[in-house]
Protein backbone atom coordinates (compact mmCIF):
# COMPACT_ATOMS: atom_id res chain seq x y z
CA UNK A 1 0.00 0.00 0.00
CA UNK A 2 3.01 2.36 0.60
CA UNK A 3 4.03 1.55 -2.71
CA UNK A 4 0.81 3.01 -4.31
CA UNK A 5 0.57 6.39 -2.08
CA UNK A 6 4.26 7.01 -2.97
CA UNK A 7 3.69 6.80 -6.72
CA UNK A 8 -0.29 8.20 -6.83
CA UNK A 9 0.92 10.47 -9.77
CA UNK A 10 2.62 7.44 -11.82
CA UNK A 11 -0.20 5.33 -11.00
CA UNK A 12 -3.19 7.91 -11.41
CA UNK A 13 -1.04 8.73 -15.07
CA UNK A 14 -1.10 5.02 -15.55
CA UNK A 15 -4.56 4.44 -15.05
CA UNK A 16 -5.58 7.21 -17.09
CA UNK A 17 -3.95 6.41 -20.23
CA UNK A 18 -5.27 2.74 -19.57
CA UNK A 19 -8.89 3.96 -19.57
CA UNK A 20 -8.02 6.34 -22.23
CA UNK A 21 -6.53 3.69 -24.58
CA UNK A 22 -9.63 1.62 -23.99
CA UNK A 23 -11.81 4.36 -25.16
CA UNK A 24 -9.76 5.28 -28.56
CA UNK A 25 -9.52 1.83 -29.17
CA UNK A 26 -13.47 1.06 -28.78
CA UNK A 27 -14.20 4.21 -30.73
CA UNK A 28 -12.37 2.88 -33.56
CA UNK A 29 -14.97 0.11 -34.30
CA UNK A 30 -17.56 2.52 -34.60
CA UNK A 31 -16.67 4.54 -37.89
CA UNK A 32 -19.89 6.63 -38.03
CA UNK A 33 -19.37 8.89 -34.86
CA UNK A 34 -15.94 10.18 -34.12
CA UNK A 35 -15.50 11.15 -30.19
CA UNK A 36 -11.95 10.24 -30.44
CA UNK A 37 -11.53 14.08 -29.46
CA UNK A 38 -12.63 13.22 -25.37
CA UNK A 39 -9.87 10.58 -25.06
CA UNK A 40 -7.25 13.58 -23.89
CA UNK A 41 -10.36 15.36 -21.65
CA UNK A 42 -11.15 11.17 -20.65
CA UNK A 43 -7.30 10.64 -19.78
CA UNK A 44 -7.45 13.80 -17.58
CA UNK A 45 -10.55 13.42 -16.22
CA UNK A 46 -9.74 9.96 -14.65
CA UNK A 47 -6.11 10.98 -14.00
CA UNK A 48 -6.72 13.74 -11.23
CA UNK A 49 -9.62 11.56 -10.11
CA UNK A 50 -7.62 8.45 -9.29
CA UNK A 51 -4.86 11.13 -7.41
CA UNK A 52 -7.56 12.84 -5.75
CA UNK A 53 -8.94 9.66 -4.06
CA UNK A 54 -5.31 8.61 -3.37
CA UNK A 55 -4.21 11.91 -2.01
CA UNK A 56 -7.33 12.22 0.23
CA UNK A 57 -7.45 8.31 1.67
CA UNK A 58 -3.51 8.56 2.16
CA UNK A 59 -4.21 9.96 5.54
CA UNK A 60 -6.75 7.19 6.16
CA UNK A 61 -4.12 4.76 5.82
CA UNK A 62 -1.78 5.83 7.78
CA UNK A 63 -3.71 5.61 10.83
CA UNK A 64 -4.76 2.43 10.10
CA UNK A 65 -1.27 1.17 9.28
CA UNK A 66 -0.59 2.68 12.87
CA UNK A 67 -2.85 1.28 14.44
CA UNK A 68 -1.83 -2.30 13.13
CA UNK A 69 1.23 -1.92 14.58
CA UNK A 70 0.54 -0.87 18.15
CA UNK A 71 -2.19 -3.14 18.55
CA UNK A 72 -6.14 -2.87 18.95
CA UNK A 73 -8.18 0.51 19.21
CA UNK A 74 -9.81 1.21 22.36
CA UNK A 75 -13.54 0.67 22.11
Amino acid sequence: MELLYDNKIIVSICIGLFIAAIYYNYNKVDKEKNYKDYTILIFMFVSIMIYTILYKTQENINDVMGEIDVGEPDF
